[in-house]
């Protein structure tokens, strides 16, 4: 419709333009000119009326969307809401009314204006009735009935707007086809008189047009031209702040020189690397003088500042592209790439790319180096020795030394890392210490250190590894922290044990394995069948990490007596493990496994839970002795483990007894007298085990929280064979009274060491004389028939005995 309006609003001024141009404006008929000018005016007020109705008709569209609205509000709400917030749209609705009113609704019967009044009038005062409130008395269902007649009559009202829209369309469109007919017919009436001579008239009107439009395209066409210089020139300028911007933007500083090597253009970097005088900067300055100033500022390469000199000018000669790194005498590494220009000239580019050399220089070092002690890492020791192997002769011989720490694990644990870390470059610098400058020396990883020496001997192998043992058994001060770790040294040598770097490092591995396995801190040379014995306690310590998982442990208890009364006071809870192929293995075998593992951990919490549930069904009277790992007590978890261990079971802590040995205070000695402490302060008892086999400080006895010294079972079985065994556990004895605590003697087998144990006043025994470790569920058999249910008193002989060893 937009369209139609805007080609009849053309028509009609071209036509009206042309007739008042027109020098015969009496030959064209006044009545078609009037009927012309009445349909345009009838067109242009219909397509009025058009926009009026659809104005009035979206007021409509918006009432009835509002009312729609409040009809959901009250079906979701069961309440009525608020009307004040749609009132604005039913006031555009009446002044919409208002207006048309006052225009009058030509285009409408008088039926259908009527009835168009009637239902605006009636959707307004339903609408004013609504916001008073006045025909509801607040009833929803009065309102709702409101709101479905405001709805009805603002649908009729809709549908009677849409038909006179219609209406009016037609009209438009046949108002439209009168103009255009009443337009060809003036059009042909003009053409017609004028005729011939109204042409020569235009011709020559033409001819003066044209002549006018000659001159004026020739200015427009110079005038161009000057724009379009203007504008070259504003680009170049451009380009050239472009050029310069990215120049001194330029991460690498930039010079470019002509032929005879005379600066053309240098940027800011470039000035800044080699801190430039103003002279230099500027065109003209010569190679000679740049070069001058580099010797003279110490930026340059070489032996001498003469072959420096001479060595760049030499390269300025060629014409080729060049890229190379200086490294000049004041530390920094400047990489130059230099290109030549089609006229002769050359331009370079400047880098200072010291920190990235350096940084490089690190990747490669750390690439074969260990970060912590800078020693060569595992990758670097492979290359030493695959090295040395392929030159080795047919009578030489290479070791490869093997070592690891014990009980690392403990410090990192209890100390820290960064105490662990602190250890470790310490035994890196003893092991330094012991070695010629021309051996190998790597750390493998975590604790493991490896040594190579070509060429050797075995006997000086043999010394190079008791040196390094006795360093490293020295206790190390590490932040205030004394600390005793030792190590053990696997060895193995080519050729006869290997030609390559893995097997020889595997074969010193399994040498070092060996080592640990008879009683660490020696040394060990490889030998054939210890990669059967390895591979065997690897498979073991496999199935070891299995039965942890799955349950296979159990517990067998062994009972302690009271030398006086010969009576049952508790028992000690001994670990077994019942192995799906192997049966039950020995703890000899697997308890040391677990321990280097850190498997005992679990494995003990696990002892402790089970042990204090059992032993809280048996009489009160009787106590629970359970073994504690060094291992343990070196955890964090060992106080957790043992509340917990009671609070399950509900065991009293006067009734649980924690044996340790001395090795769990050598390590970390301040550590363990913390744990220590910490486990006396929920009531159980802590009993030194195998006393007399250690260091048997007497310093320990006095520091920490001990109520019980155990006799080492080989004191015990020496009693009958050596009167010197008899007088060690007087002394303990003697040494236990005077501190108040409980002795209590392991591996009593005979009476004859039973008498001698009471003649000296020991206070308890355990072995096989009163009973073997048991499952269980015979405890409650043994408690009903002790085994010894009397003695006699001690003979006199043997009393005399006794006094004569002492």
């Amino acid at each position: 419709m937009k369209t139609m309006k805007a080609q009849t609003a053309r028509l009609f001024l071209s036509v009206s333009a042309f007739i008042a141009l027109s020098s015969v404006p009496a030959l064209v008929s006044h009545l078609e000119l009037r009927d012309l000018r009445t349909e345009t005016h009838n067109l242009s007020h219909a397509a009025q009326q058009v926009r009026e109705f659809r104005d009035f008709s979206s007021n409509i569209d918006q009432s009835v969307h509002e009312l729609r609205m409040l009809s959901l509000a009250v079906s979701s709400t069961g309440a009525i809401p608020p009307l004040t917030a749609t009132a604005s749209v039913f006031q555009q609705l009446r002044g919409r009314k208002e207006m048309l009113d006052s225009s009058g609704i030509a285009h409408l019967t008088t039926v259908q204006g009527r009835i168009l009044a009637s239902h605006v009038e009636n959707i307004l005062r339903i609408w004013d009735n609504a916001i008073e409130g006045a025909p509801f008395g607040g009833s929803l269902s009065d309102f709702s009935a409101q709101m479905d007649r405001l709805l009805t009559h603002a649908n009729r009202a809709k549908a009677l707007l849409q038909e006179a829209e219609a209406q009016l369309n037609r009209e438009s469109d046949e108002a439209y086809a009168e103009s255009l007919l009443l337009i060809d017919r003036a059009s042909q009436l003009l053409l017609w008189v004028l005729g011939i001579g109204g042409l020569i008239n235009v011709l020559s009107l033409w001819r003066t047009q044209y002549s006018s439009h000659l001159k004026h395209l020739a200015l427009s066409r110079l005038s161009e031209a000057n724009a379009v210089l203007q504008e070259k020139e504003q680009d170049l300028a451009a380009q050239i702040i472009m050029f310069e911007s990215a120049l001194d933007n330029m991460a690498q500083g930039l010079c470019m020189f002509d032929r005879d090597n005379r600066l053309i253009a240098c940027n800011r970097n470039f000035q800044k690397l080699y801190d430039l005088p103003e002279a230099l900067s500027k065109p003209g300055a010569t190679l000679q003088e740049f070069l001058a100033f580099f010797v003279s500022t110490g930026n340059y390469a070489g032996p001498d500042p003469e072959s420096y000199v001479r060595e760049r000018l030499h390269i300025a000669e060629k014409n080729d592209v060049a890229e190379h790194f200086l490294d000049f005498i004041n530390g920094r590494t400047i990489r130059i790439v230099r290109k030549a220009m089609p006229n002769g000239g050359w331009v370079a580019t400047h880098e200072d790319v010291t920190a990235q050399k350096r940084s490089e220089a690190q990747i490669t070092f750390l690439a074969h180096h260990d970060p912590l002690t800078g020693l060569p890492n595992r990758t670097q020791f492979h290359d030493n020795l695959e090295r040395e192997l392929a030159r080795l002769g047919a009578n030489g011989q290479i070791a490869v030394l093997f070592l690891d720490l014990d009980r690392f694990k403990t410090v990192n644990d209890t100390l820290g890392h960064a105490v662990g870390d602190a250890l470790l470059k310490e035994v890196a610098r003893r092991i330094a210490d012991c070695i010629r400058s021309t051996d190998s020396f790597a750390r493998l990883g975590g604790d493991e250190f490896a040594i190579l020496l070509a060429p050797t001997r075995p006997e000086d192998t043999a010394a190079l590894a008791n040196r390094v043992i006795q360093a490293l058994d020295a206790p190390f001060h590490i932040d205030g922290v004394k600390i005793a770790v030792g190590t053990s040294v696997g060895i193995a040598f080519a050729p006869d044990h290997g030609r390559s770097s893995t097997q020889l490092l595997k074969r010193a591995d399994t040498a070092l394995y060996r080592a640990k396995a008879e009683g660490r801190n020696i040394h060990r040379v490889f030998e054939e069948g210890m990669e059967a014995q390895s591979e065997s306690r690897r498979e073991l310590e496999f199935d070891l990490r299995t039965a942890v998982i799955e349950r296979q442990f159990l517990l067998h208890y062994q009972p302690i007596v009271d030398l006086r009364t010969l009576r049952i006071l508790g028992f000690e809870a001994l670990v077994r493990w019942n192995h799906p192929r192997r049966g039950m293995v020995s703890p000899a075998e697997f308890i040391p496994l677990a321990e280097e593992s850190g498997l005992i951990v679990p494995i003990g919490a696990w002892v402790l839970r089970e042990a204090c549930l059992e032993a809280a069904r048996w009489p009160s009277a009787l106590k629970l002795s359970v073994n504690i790992s060094p291992v343990q007590v070196a955890s964090a978890t060992i106080t957790d483990d043992v509340s917990e261990a009671l609070r399950q079971s509900g065991l009293g802590a006067c009734r649980l007894e924690l044996e340790i040995t001395e090795s769990a205070i050598f390590g970390d000695a301040d550590h363990a007298l913390a744990a220590l402490g910490r486990l006396r302060e929920l009531g159980v008892r802590i009993s030194m085990d195998d006393f007399g086999t250690g260091y048997s400080s007497l310093s320990y006895l006095h520091k920490y929280p001990f109520g019980k010294i155990k006799v080492d079972r080989s004191f015990v079985s020496g009693l009958s064979l050596d009167g010197r065994y008899l007088s060690i556990i007087r002394a303990v004895i003697n040494i236990g009274r005077s501190l108040n605590m409980t002795i209590t003697a392991e591996g009593v087998e005979t009476r004859e060491q039973l008498e001698l144990l009471r003649a000296e006043g020991c206070d308890e025994a355990q072995g096989f004389l009163f009973g073997r470790p048991m499952p269980a569920d015979r405890i409650a058999a043994m408690l009903d028939s002790p085994p010894v249910l009397a003695l006699p008193p001690v003979p006199p002989a043997v009393q005399r005995g006794v006094r004569a060893a002492g």
